[in-house]
């Protein structure tokens, strides 16, 4: 009689008598199929990092209950049963089996757990280069140092007629879109080569500013229905050695620009001896041109429009639409028109619709492409504040696009709204060396350093912008706002702004003239600022009502006969608006509060406060949470305030700088209690930290 089989061989036996095996192979293989799927599907769908790693625990956790469960139950005509043990004559039948048959499911179940925890450690991260865990895809800065920078100046418009000029301007901006989409380049943007138009400084001086080896110059000369183009790339490097020179006589049609502009590009690869890979190989070749040259006229003259500021938007937008207009299939020009329309809706213009219709329109042309991303995140971004999809979005534009400035900006911004402060420092950074002359990178990267309390390094960054352009009003705002917190002093802020002479009827400077009059009790002054400015439409009216009202409750206790008129204004005009969400509680709570209704300011204040700690948005969450903080004051809630002021007191935010504690009418009513010592000089720590920090990973510009 055959022996009864051990028992490590009738664990094995069983396990093949319940198919066990067979449900391991099964799960194993499918759950690696559904885990390919989202890894290629969810980032494109905009769906939320966390997504990705909901499947993979699902995945792991449901592989052992599968395993429990083939173990414990079986499938029988008459439904599911629990499983009898099987007896010592079956088990000693499947023992005696040929191995080539006993061992078979037994291996394929091994190789199926094999694959799916390989796979998950894979996507978890353990498999993965420590750049590609990073939160921040952009490329390292050692990768950085490895690559060819290049900066392609504008094209000379030899002719000098306006015509003349917008075709060498539509060759120059494809002509960057198509090498900023090549990864072993470093591409500086149009927005820092355009000053260099009509320069006289040397092609050796150009690079030096620019922070490139290479330079790509030429000219552009239309005579009829043709065009010459004369394009050479020199090595700045070496004694303006030149490398390539090529000159293009062709008909104008967007076909034939679009071959140059290909040309081109290949030359300047083969010149650097760049790589290409395939991805980025299929990516230039999915690159189509306007079907109509007018209609790349105006969308380059929208894009130049746009780049004067918010103020040219209208401008800008009819230009995008004559554009599209002319060309309905113009991908770059609904691209550009989705990311303006978000833009607006941002700053409070109702026009979602208009702006959904022009991101779907981007999307259908050219789903996969950079400006298809780019179009759904700004959509989502600015027009939806769904700021997990638009990062998913602009991670997409990102590898596709891996030397475009405006995608590392793209980054930068929306890293910081998810409170990711040191990634989006560093692809502020990334986006300078591409774009160094761009002065909203760089009072962008200063308002990061000021919410981190690195105020020396904002300061720094501030120059820069103010030495490029002396007249930009965030810059010059941010650089006397800043002073305050360096110094923790309001007197060399306030000369500083006479220097400057900052503008009230600016703003952004209203803004910050505003603010130093209160920190230096002159209230008075700070009501005459708000009393300068000219609002162009409802949210700027809505902002200077809300100073003033805001200005009166500091100044008094009481509410006064202007303080309620201040405050009854904000408040019509909120209603008159749409959709402002949390900031449209926190200054209606403020407001009531100044015009003395408690009751229903508490109510609006407790319900902003709830709204602010789901900390969904990790910068403007900060400046409402402050306001919130001075309603509480005003209504005399200390101790609601000081809640919400220790849960801020270590957390980014503009603002709160130590100089501002010691200065702020908005922090009197919290200073007689000790607590408010002791935040004073949590806040100090949290400032030394931020300079150490900014200290030990700069130099922050190129």
């Amino acid at each position: 009689m055959t022996s009864r089989p051990s028992s490590l061989q009738a664990l094995f036996a069983e396990m093949k008598r319940r198919r066990v095996f067979k449900v391991m192979v099964v799960y194993g293989a499918v759950a690696f199929v559904i885990l390919q799927i989202a890894d290629i599907a969810f980032e494109p769908l905009g769906l939320p990092a966390w997504a990705m790693t909901l499947v993979l625990v699902l995945a792991m956790i449901g592989f052992p209950l599968a395993i429990v469960l083939a173990w414990a139950f079986e499938s029988t005509p008459e439904g599911m049963r629990r499983t009898t043990p099987a007896g010592d004559e079956e088990l000693r039948e499947i023992v005696s089996q040929p191995k080539a048959r006993r061992w078979a499911s037994g291996l394929l179940a091994l190789a199926s757990m094999v694959l799916l925890f390989g796979t998950g450690w894979y996507m978890g991260g353990g498999g993965r280069r420590a750049d590609e865990r990073a939160p921040n895809r952009l490329v390292s800065e050692a990768q950085a140092a490895d690559l060819r920078a290049i900066a392609a100046l504008p094209l000379e418009d030899v002719n000098g007629t306006d015509e003349n000029r917008l075709i060498a301007l539509g060759i120059h901006g494809d002509l960057l879109t198509r090498l900023s989409r090549i990864g072993s380049l470093r591409v500086t943007s149009r927005t820092s080569v355009r000053e260099y138009e009509d320069s006289e400084l040397s092609l050796r001086e150009i690079a030096d500013e620019l922070g490139v080896e290479y330079i790509l110059e030429g000219s552009v000369q239309s005579s009829g229905n043709q065009v010459r183009v004369i394009v050479s790339l020199v090595d700045a490097d070496a004694d303006e050695k030149l490398l390539w020179s090529e000159q293009y006589d062709h008909a104008v049609t967007p076909d034939n620009l679009f071959d140059i502009q290909a040309e081109i590009a290949q030359a300047v690869v083969r010149e650097l001896e760049a790589r290409l890979t395939p991805e980025e190989e299929a990516v230039l070749a999915s690159l189509r041109p306007a079907a109509n040259a007018v209609a790349q006229q105006w969308y380059y003259r929208g894009l130049d429009a746009w780049m004067s500021g918010n103020d040219a938007a209208p401008a800008a937008r009819d230009a995008f639409r004559r554009a599209v207009d002319l060309d309905s299939g113009y991908n770059a020009a609904w691209s550009a028109l989705a990311k303006l329309e978000s833009r607006l809706v941002w700053l409070g213009e109702d026009r979602r619709g208009e702006a959904r219709a022009a991101m779907e329109r981007t999307e259908a042309l050219a789903p996969r492409s950079v400006e298809a991303f780019l179009a759904r995140g700004y959509f989502e971004y600015y027009g939806r504040q769904n700021y997990p999809a638009a990062l998913s979005a602009f991670r997409a534009a990102e590898r596709l696009a891996p030397s475009d400035a405006e995608v590392a900006v793209a980054l930068g911004l929306i890293l910081r709204r998810e409170g990711d402060w040191d990634a989006s420092t560093k692809a502020l950074r990334r986006a300078l060396a591409l774009d160094p002359r761009n002065t909203e990178s760089l009072y962008t990267l200063g308002e990061n350093f000021r919410f981190l309390g690195a105020y020396q390094a904002a300061d720094e960054v501030l120059d820069r912008a103010l030495m490029i352009d002396p007249q930009n009003s965030m810059s010059r705002a941010y650089k006397v706002s800043n002073l305050v917190d360096l110094e923790r002093d309001v007197g060399p802020a306030r000369r500083l702004a006479d220097e400057l002479a900052l503008d009230p009827g600016e703003f952004n400077e209203l803004q910050a003239l505003s603010e130093l009059a209160i920190l230096a009790g002159a209230y008075d002054e700070a009501l005459a600022h708000y009393a300068a400015f000219e609002p162009e439409g409802v949210l700027a009216e809505m902002e200077r009502q809300f100073g003033k009202a805001r200005t009166h409750g500091l100044m008094a206790d009481e509410p006064s006969d202007a303080a309620i008129a201040a405050a009854d204004s904000t408040i019509a005009l909120l209603d008159r608006m749409s959709d402002t969400g949390v900031w449209g509680t926190t200054y209606r709570g403020l407001a009531h509060a100044v015009a003395g209704h408690p009751a229903r300011a508490l109510s609006l204040l407790e319900e902003a406060k709830r709204s602010v700690r789901s900390w969904e948005d990790h910068v403007d969450n900060t400046t409402w949470a402050l306001r919130i903080i001075e309603g509480y004051g005003r209504l005399g809630e200390v101790e609601r305030g000081f809640d919400l002021l220790e849960e801020m007191i270590d957390r980014p935010t503009v603002d709160l700088g130590v100089g501002r504690l010691l200065l702020s009418p908005a922090y009197d009513p919290y200073r007689s209690d000790p607590r408010f010592d002791d935040l004073v000089k949590r806040r100090g720590r949290f400032e030394a930290d931020a300079a150490a920090w900014a200290e030990a990973n700069g130099p922050w510009l190129p």
